[in-house]
């Protein structure tokens, strides 16, 4: 049921950076052992994110898989929260959103990936993904760069009482 996982959130949330080998693959068993460790040492909330989880430098497929070993290794114990990269289309976002819901993640960290053209886009984008998933949703509210006039875009207070009032 949607809005439960909030609650249980208590304590620390780590962001997981992802690791690289010498040869900028990425090292999923140094991922892996990472998470086993902080949940070893009690840490009950872990979250890939748009910027420590360095998405930007990677494909989706990649943070499809970063994303599933993140929730396989935590296990249930610890809340999973799971990103989308800052690049990509909501067609992008979507699958990962599902994808996220397909492999146990207790909630999506959704970030919008585009420039900012007008308020109902962003309100379409974070709607669209609500209407994806059944999971919790957290929105990843940085400021936007803004394709009408350059610059960034911060949220107005009317777009998040709109994003808010989203079920």
């Amino acid at each position: 049921q949607r809005g439960m996982m909030l609650d249980k959130i208590i304590g620390p949330v780590v962001p997981l950076p992802t690791p690289f080998k010498e040869n900028q693959d990425i090292d999923y068993d140094a991922l892996s052992s990472y998470v086993s460790f902080l949940c070893s040492k009690g840490i009950k909330t872990v979250m890939t994110t748009v910027g420590t989880s360095r998405f930007h430098l990677l494909s989706i497929d990649e943070v499809k898989k970063i994303n599933e070993i993140v929730v396989k290794t935590a296990g249930k114990d610890t809340v999973t929260i799971v990103a989308n990269p800052s690049h990509g289309s909501l067609k992008d976002s979507l699958s990962l959103a599902m994808h996220a819901e397909k492999i146990g993640a207790d909630i999506f960290l959704a970030h919008f990936p585009d420039r900012y053209y007008g308020e109902d886009e962003v309100y379409n984008f974070f709607e669209a993904i609500a209407k994806s998933v059944s999971i919790d949703i957290l929105i990843h509210e940085t400021p936007i760069k803004n394709g009408l006039c350059g610059g960034y875009q911060h949220y107005s207070i009317e777009l998040l009482t709109r994003l808010f009032e989203i079920k």
